[in-house]
């Protein structure tokens, strides 16, 4: 479990007091929730890990409180080798007690050059008993899901035997010189229409890119948004869309600044998409789809509850998307003291946050969902939290919903934790069973009732494809907790799980993730199956050439070696019956085998299937929510064509564990490491592996495959922090022979957190 923080937009004129002297300095990094507690810290000392995520650091603020006389302060900086930087002792002053602390600025004699993404850590002492220094309790206020590496960021701190914890705290830099670096510069073909630009930078950015076909003076441009962005390498990305032509080649231009205003560039060329009947030819261009540039429309914003110190906001799209909620005491949203995320794409949207909030008090709720072309819409509202415990009824009477807009009231990290409906104990599971008379599959769903009760309005189901479109829906009542999709072509889908409860649809349990594959009836027996229908056909034949004697007997009558007036059958018509008789009860009796055994083929068969279905699942839910190690490690370590090896929080308990994937003898198998100790050290022998599925064919090219950011394929031996995408696979047999094809399984799976532009 994961936390996103915001990076606050500079404000030059800030400057706080530390004696003796005073230093100008700005804000860029602030983690500093409402909900706090506070420690002597003359008990024990505190030190805190972070990411400076910017080039240079001036100094660090904390949150203390001091109601008797003047302190001393002892503050050490350290390197990510724990070399000691800087040493400072400061006084503080008396602090009276405020919700919260008092924030108090520890600034260093000169400015240091850190490097943006290695971990330093600064230590704090105090023999004052008067003293104290606040910190969020990092169980509480991490118990949503968000992208794996703002924990990195954020860091952890220890003060004595209090663990899981993070100081109040907040980054000063001074103004500089220097330009930020950009790196990393990649393009993506959308469309024939459109192109996307990815790149790095080294600290928090604005940026533009102007652009021509080769050759050309006139350039079109993007415009500078006016927020700083960090987008460091293997972080996130900062990315644009561009309008283009086919056929066409481009030369392009990034321009970044940094807060202070100073400015790089990094120049570069990309082709557009070939199109065939391009401009060398007569015919014109076939049309392409155009890029998806409309944004989700946000509808049905509302508070679906609130208490003293929380709410819950709920609203929809007309596409599937993920979910954002600022909460923030300004009406345009800036400054957020909480930022949550939900990367479900779904339809439904509900957050609701920790007890992070302040009794009543009013604040605004900034509601933002992307879709999967990176179009997003915002939307504002107002609510006031109750004034004391057991208040907790919805606000019946909120300020209407502010116009929702393409463009957010703000850009960057920001501090999150989202209502994961992952750390739910509930599942849902999948069954896939042959179609009554048929091999098409259909798609079971099944599910828990909520622990809190059975929900007024019942339940619904929405089966997504691999594409994020809504393919079925169904509802049903409470009480009732299966549903049945058939109809499904071979795919990956999933399903998301909603309880009604008084119009407000939540998800019980996170997404589930399922493979269809084509159902097979292997013909172990042809010339069973041949011979089957070579006895039909006599049969039939037999048949009618019986009811015809019987209906015109005197036409037949000298086939048979009968006179038209004699009664009774002959010798020949005696065999010729029992013929007939002998044909169809061995017609039925074949035919009765033939498709007992291709029902126990298809029955063999999707038995021996279900279990890699499921590895399947589980894997790509591990592989989605893949993030840094405890160490800020890349999140993949290895990729090979047999194994792959990446770290993802598969406890749901803030701790990235290293896990690996891999054939041996042709069985899958896991292997998981849990790091231990202080600093985390992920110990190869400890290992715990286990046999997910065998029976997979083993291959030469092996199950693994990696695509790039464009699509295409990567070669071996493959470059991690180049992969994009993920694609398994694999041929599975059952375990016995002849009783049920060789099934192909495919998956291509998109960590999230490798995407670009996040």
């Amino acid at each position: 479990m994961t936390m996103k923080i915001k990076i606050l937009k500079i404000a030059a004129g800030l400057f706080f007091f530390i004696a003796p002297r005073l230093v100008f300095a700005a804000s860029y990094f602030e983690f500093a929730p409402d909900i706090s507690n506070s420690v002597q810290l003359a008990a024990a000392s505190a030190t805190q890990t972070f990411r400076p995520i910017n080039d240079f650091l001036k100094g660090v603020d904390v949150w203390l409180e001091n109601e008797g006389a003047n302190a001393s302060l002892d503050f050490f900086f350290y390197d990510k080798n724990g070399v000691l930087l800087l040493e400072k002792t400061a006084a503080v002053p008396y602090l009276n007690k405020k919700w919260g602390g008092r924030r108090f600025s520890v600034g260093f004699d000169r400015q240091i050059a850190v490097n943006p993404l290695d971990f330093y850590s600064f230590k704090l002492t105090s023999s004052s008993e008067n003293l104290l220094i606040y910190y969020a309790n990092r169980v509480q206020l991490l118990q949503h899901a968000s992208p794996y590496f703002s924990q990195d960021i954020v860091g952890s701190a220890e003060i004595g035997d209090l663990k899981d914890i993070t100081l109040k705290y907040a980054l000063n830099e001074e103004a500089e010189n220097n330009p930020p670096a950009i790196s990393g510069a990649t393009t993506t073909i959308i469309s024939s229409a459109a192109v996307k630009i990815s790149f790095n930078g080294s600290e928090p950015i604005d940026y533009k890119i102007e652009y021509a076909p080769s050759g050309e003076t006139a350039k079109s441009s993007t415009a500078y948004s006016g927020y700083y962005q960090f987008c460091g390498t293997g972080l996130s990305f900062c990315a644009v869309t561009l309008s283009v032509s086919p056929n066409s080649r481009y030369d392009y231009e990034i321009f970044a600044k940094d807060a202070w205003g100073n400015e790089s560039r990094l120049s570069g060329v990309f082709d557009s998409l070939a199109v065939a009947g391009g401009e060398s030819s007569s015919e014109p261009l076939p049309e392409s789809p155009p890029a998806d540039s409309v944004p989700p429309a946000i509808s049905d914003l509302r508070v679906a509850g609130v208490t003293e110190s929380s709410v819950k906001i709920a609203w929809q799209t007309d596409e599937a998307a993920d979910a954002e909620l600022a909460i923030s005491k300004k009406a345009d949203g800036s400054s957020p003291l909480t930022l949550l995320n939900d990367f479900t794409v779904e339809l439904e949207h509900v957050i609701q946050t920790g007890g992070i909030l302040t009794p009543a008090t009013r604040y605004y709720a900034v509601a933002k969902s992307k879709d999967a072309a990176g179009n997003f819409a915002t939307a504002t509202l107002a609510f006031t939290t109750a004034e004391t415990a057991g208040e907790g009824a919805p606000i019946a009477a909120q300020t209407p919903p502010l116009p929702s807009s393409a463009e957010p009231a703000a850009t960057g990290q920001a501090a999150s934790g989202t209502e994961a409906a992952s750390s739910s104990p509930l599942t849902v599971s999948f069954t896939i069973a042959a179609a009554d008379g048929g091999s098409s599959p259909v798609l079971e769903v099944t599910w828990q009732a909520p622990p809190d009760g059975e929900p007024n309005g019942g339940y619904r189901v929405d089966i997504f494809d691999e594409n994020n479109n809504l393919t079925q829906q169904k509802f049903l009542p409470a009480g009732v907790y299966r549903a049945t999709f058939d109809d499904l072509p071979a795919g990956n889908y999933y399903a998301i799980v909603y309880a009604n409860r008084d119009g407000v649809f939540e998800k019980i349990s996170a997404a589930a993730t399922v493979v269809i594959i084509e159902a097979v009836i292997k013909k172990s027996h042809p010339l069973r199956f041949y011979l089957t229908i070579a006895l039909g056909v006599l049969t039939v034949a037999a048949f009618i050439v019986f009811i015809i004697k019987l209906t015109r007997m005197g036409k037949f009558s000298a086939f048979f070696g009968k006179k038209e007036d004699e009664a009774g059958f002959s010798v020949i018509e005696i065999l010729v019956n029992i013929a007939i008789v002998v044909s169809i009860v061995a017609t039925i009796g074949f035919l009765s085998q033939f498709l007992a055994s291709g029902g126990l083929f298809l029955s063999r068969g999707l038995e021996a299937h279900r279990d890699f279905q499921q590895a399947l699942n589980e894997m790509s839910s591990e592989l989605r929510s893949m993030g840094q190690s405890g160490l800020g490690s890349y999140p993949i370590a290895a990729a090979g064509t047999s194994s792959v090896a990446f770290y993802s929080d598969i406890y749901q308990n803030g701790v990235f564990e290293r896990i690996r994937y891999f054939m041996e003898n042709g069985a899958l198998k896991k292997g998981v490491i849990t790091p231990t100790g202080n600093p985390l050290v992920y110990g190869e022998s400890s290992e715990q592996i286990l046999q997910i599925v065998s029976g997979i064919a083993t291959t030469t090219s092996g199950i693994f495959s990696y695509y790039g950011e464009n699509g295409s394929s990567l070669s071996f031996p493959v470059d991690v922090s180049a992969i994009r995408m993920i694609s398994v696979n694999a041929t599975v047999n059952s375990e016995e022979k002849n009783k049920a094809a060789p099934a192909p399984f495919q998956m291509k799976i998109t960590p999230r957190n490798l995407r670009s532009g996040i």
